[in-house]
């Protein structure tokens, strides 16, 4: 019978909701309580409002002190309990109750309100990421469940979400987080929260109608991590309360590399977000993906970390005697040795409190598990069933799931629930969905049922997932696999890899892609592996990977030919052919490589793919064969073209700029490379478009116009950054930094160039790396460090020499010549340089840029007439070219030739045009430099203060830039 106390309290609440604005909907989720549990209390069917209860609902109404007293003062004869003992807080639930007052932790809670304030007790900001570590049971989650309530009273908006073992989705728990939350909001509010964010469909698909329409064709596959993620953060701003977003993540240990890829997104943006999250420190290494992220956040002091240890023996004493409260002193039996067996551990606690409730008068045994199978074992047959079946489930088991899985009548099913619920071992989790009370009962549990039923009961469950809801390919391969039905887990498998390859989950993807070979192979099929490995190979070769690349990409290639496959042989080339041009190994690739495409080009097989021949020229531009490499890659655009192949199109034509430009014909090259640029990003093609950007900040650099360089790299580095190729991030940082060193921007250029090292050193050396060292030692050489830049340079060019890169050498040889005339050794520099002029034929941009270098060295070496020829020939090449650092190098030569042949008015109207040259582009370096030789100049015409003059402002730039004069 409903009491009058009962429905008094009911009453009120409603007033206050109503009062407040709110649903009993939008009341449950600001309180953390079920809409059922709300329903039941307002109609007074709930007999037993606990006091935290109330405190929820008053937190969550926003009442005044004297509204929070009436409510407790109806609620109070109804209350089941004292209220909570003196030191015990009430905390918000992630589990969708509140499940026993908070005892202790002082200092924790006092850091958890710094971390909702945003500053310490200093003032100081506090870090935007709150990690909760410690063991199984010490109370993570129960402080987290504070976390949630503080923010809830401060104005957040609290979602929660929580990993799980096997089977989950990459993006998971924030995936589920956002899932969760928007499943409960009304039409209104769920069309305002997915406001601008179209990209979520991507993630969740079963929004359908309620997210806005995104065009089919507007960005491709390598483009969407990027709006993926952007899309995540304007939801989280969408939905955010008067203070902001607060996401609160449980056992984080689980999580894959990709979802804490997207929560060091979350960590690093502007977004009005906090992140509270808890993980176990026992099941995490040093090498695992969040140890990793956690020691990057926090080196960044984005991130603070909190590890709990056991409660104190007067604060565990102070929880226990409120879990037991409703039992008589004499009924408690064994509580007094509970205490000492817990150790303190919250979770513990609470298990051997239960069992003690539910009248076991067996000693309750200091293994958890046992203690979990003693309050199994005590449920009736439908609960023991049914808690079975949802640890086969996993995390989260839907009713319909249940009964699909244990063949059992809806209402039999609902009785076994009701006794898991009962025995504290299941959790309501929403309406009609369960979950366990912690992830240690469901791991006892599922190790008990019985391995041939553990195999049937999987079986039920990918059979139900398929019928009743649209689950992920990752949950029905767990179950399929798990059930024995072999061909479906590997079909979902790389189905779910292919995903994870589309959503750049790229460690998901590398990880599924392996499993699916090793379930194929150990089934003996060898055939049906072939694609498979193909896909590995261009996951591979996407994140700079390219020994592992070649090496799977050639078993593909083994076994296409064995079947007879050209098409596949073809694919599988070309992907090689990629790491090879990559990966620094150009010329062993070409040698490899020549008779297979020598055999595709035969009438008898199938023409070689456009690919196959882009690559090919890639690699003989690599080795510097510059003529072969133009036809090879007009044949590949021509093949393209012919095969509607856009991007290898867009890729090959780009490879053909890059060549134009090396043959010193910049004026095609810039505008071939400017007009395929919108191409690239059309088709979204990360990696095309970033080797587009590089090269035309290259160029313009080498033209002067370090203004638009800059653009073009500050682009490119962000397309680096998405595309998480380390080789590909290190030589873009590199150019970077070499056009900052160029701009007299030091600071930026030692900040880029260090960090291309640290990037670099600890990878397989790739075709990039020479590139590395020699923008370094650029670095090096302004700052007189010669024998740094020497050791970097030798470095780099055996490198170079590895790998056959014709413009590294260059590049390299002509900075090491410059070091060897400045420590009075012109023979050596000039022997360097004369190999490596231009070959029959060939005018190459890269020897207009050590033709000063060469003159001066000539020069050096007592040479005058050589050198000035050699000089002039620079000058006129550049000229032509736009080649306007070469250049100033080759005015500054010239004026220094006629210092020594003691022609001022010569030398002074050098200078003079190197000079104006050097202040339009902006080039301190050599505008230095220049005003050191003005000043012998002045020096010389007898005008000892205006020699004076220009030293001392020599000098200033020369302090500025960090450099020393020749």
């Amino acid at each position: 019978m409903m009491t009058a106390a009962a429905s008094t309290f009911g009453a009120l609440l409603k007033r206050y909701r109503r009062a407040a604005g709110l649903t009993q909907e939008a009341l449950a989720e600001q309180a953390y309580l079920s809409v059922r549990g709300i329903q039941d209390l307002e109609r007074g069917r709930s007999k037993t409002p606990r006091a935290d209860t109330v405190a929820l609902l008053a937190a969550a109404l926003g009442l005044s002190s004297e509204e929070h007293s009436a409510l407790a003062t109806a609620a109070r004869p109804a209350l089941k309990g004292p209220p909570p003992p003196e030191g015990a807080r009430v905390a918000a639930p992630l589990t969708g109750e509140a499940l026993v007052p908070l005892v202790g932790r002082q200092g924790e809670l006092t850091l958890l309100a710094q971390f909702l304030a945003g500053v310490d007790e200093r003032g100081r900001a506090t870090p935007p990421l709150l990690l909760l570590a410690g063991e199984p049971g010490i109370g993570k989650t129960r402080l987290l469940e504070a976390t949630a309530q503080q923010a809830v009273a401060r104005g957040w908006q609290v979602l929660t979400g929580g990993c799980h073992r096997g089977g989950q989705e990459p993006y998971s728990p924030l995936l589920d987080a956002l899932a969760q939350h928007l499943q409960r909001l009304p039409p209104a509010a769920l069309s305002a929260a997915l406001a601008g964010c179209a990209w979520l469909g991507r993630l969740l698909p079963e929004l359908g109608d309620a997210l806005e329409p995104l065009a089919v064709d507007a960005v491709a596959l390598e483009q969407e991590r990027r709006r993926l993620f952007a899309a995540v953060r304007r939801l989280l701003t969408n939905v955010a309360g008067p203070a902001g977003t607060l996401l609160v993540l449980d056992d984080l240990q689980w999580a894959g590399p990709d979802a804490l890829d997207l929560l060091a997104a979350l960590v690093r943006s502007s977004t009005p977000l906090r992140i509270a999250g808890a993980y176990r420190d026992t099941e995490l290494h040093a090498a695992d993906p969040l140890g990793h992220l956690l020691a990057d956040l926090a080196q960044a002091r984005l991130a603070r970390q909190l590890t709990l240890g056991p409660l104190a023996p007067e604060e565990a004493a102070t929880l226990l005697d409120h879990l037991l409260v409703d039992m008589a002193a004499g009924e408690r039996g064994e509580a007094a040795g509970v205490l000492q067996r817990a150790g303190g551990v919250p979770f513990f606690l609470v298990s051997y409190a239960q069992a003690l409730q539910q009248g076991s008068s067996a000693a309750v045994p200091w293994d958890l598990a046992q203690g979990v199978r003693q309050r199994v074992a005590l449920l009736p047959a439908a609960g023991q069933e049914v808690v079975g079946a949802a640890a086969v489930l996993d995390r989260h088991a839907w009713l319909d799931l249940l009964v699909a899985v244990t063949g059992q009548p809806v209402e039999a099913v609902l009785a076994g629930v009701e006794a898991a619920c009962r025995a504290r071992l299941l959790l309501e989790d929403g309406d009609a969905v369960y979950t366990f009370a912690h992830d240690l009962i469901r791991e006892v549990v599922v190790a008990d049922v019985g391995a041939a039923r553990r195999i049937v009961l999987h079986r039920k469950a990918a059979e139900a997932l398929e019928r009743t809801r649209g689950a992920s390919p990752e949950i029905l391969a767990y179950h399929h696999a798990r059930g024995g039905a072999t061909d479906k887990a590997v079909s979902y498998l790389e189905q779910a890899a292919d995903q994870a390859w589309t959503q750049h989950a790229h460690a998901t993807a590398e990880a599924r892609y392996r499993e699916v070979l090793a379930r194929l192979e150990s089934l003996g099929r060898s055939q049906q592996a072939l694609r498979v490995r193909e896909k590995l190979g261009e996951v591979l070769n996407g994140t700079g990977r390219y020994e592992a690349a070649r090496e799977v990409l050639a078993l593909a290639g083994e076994g296409y030919r064995t079947a007879g496959d050209w098409e596949g042989l073809g694919r599988a080339a070309a992907g090689i052919a990629q790491a090879h041009a990559r990966g620094g190994a150009s010329a062993e690739g070409l040698a490899r490589l020549q008779p297979l495409l020598e055999e595709l080009e035969r009438g008898r097989r199938s023409a070689a793919p456009a690919a196959l021949y882009h690559w090919w020229g890639v690699n003989l531009v690599n080795v510097g064969r510059y003529s072969e490499a133009l036809a090879t890659l007009e044949r590949a655009i021509e093949l393209a073209r012919t095969g509607e192949n856009q991007r290898t199109l867009v890729r090959a034509v780009l490879s053909h700029a890059d060549l134009l430009q090396r043959l010193g014909q910049p004026a095609r090259a810039v505008p071939e490379a400017e007009e395929v640029l919108p191409h690239a990003e059309e088709l979204g093609d990360l990696e095309a478009l970033l080797s587009l950007l590089r090269n035309l900040a290259y160029t313009h650099a080498l033209q002067g116009a370090f203004g638009t360089s800059r653009s073009y790299i500050d682009r490119a580095l962000e397309l680096a950054d998405r595309l998480e190729n380390p080789p590909n991030r290190a030589f873009t940082l590199a150019i970077r930094g070499w056009i900052a060193t160029l701009a007299g921007d030091r600071p930026s250029a030692q900040a880029d160039l260090d960090q291309a090292l640290v990037l670099d050193r600890p990878l397989d050396r790739s075709w990039y790396s020479p590139y590395v060292l020699i923008f370094q030692a650029r670095l090096y050489l302004t700052e007189g460090d010669w024998a740094a830049a020497g050791a970097a340079l030798e470095e780099g060019i055996a490198l170079a020499e590895r790998s056959g890169d014709l413009q590294a050498l260059r590049w390299a040889a002509a900075t090491l010549a410059e070091i060897e005339i400045l420590t009075s050794h012109p023979a050596e520099a000039s022997a360097r340089l004369v190999p490596l002029l231009d070959r029959p034929g060939l005018q190459e941009c890269d020897v207009t840029m050590i033709l000063p270098v060469l003159a001066w060295a000539r020069l050096e070496l007592g040479q005058p007439d050589e050198a000035a020829e050699t000089v002039e020939q620079a000058l006129g090449r550049a000229r032509p070219e736009g080649m306007r650092l070469a250049l100033v190098e080759a005015l500054r030569v010239r004026a220094l030739i006629a210092l020594r042949q003691e022609q001022w008015d010569a030398a002074a109207g050098s200078l003079a045009k190197g000079l104006a040259l050097a202040r339009e582009i902006s080039y301190p370096y050599a505008e230095a430099r220049l005003l050191c030789l003005d000043a012998a100049v002045w020096e010389r015409r007898g005008e000892p203060a205006a020699a004076r003059e220009r030293l001392e402002a020599a000098g200033a730039i020369f302090a500025r830039l960090g450099a020393r004069c020749d």
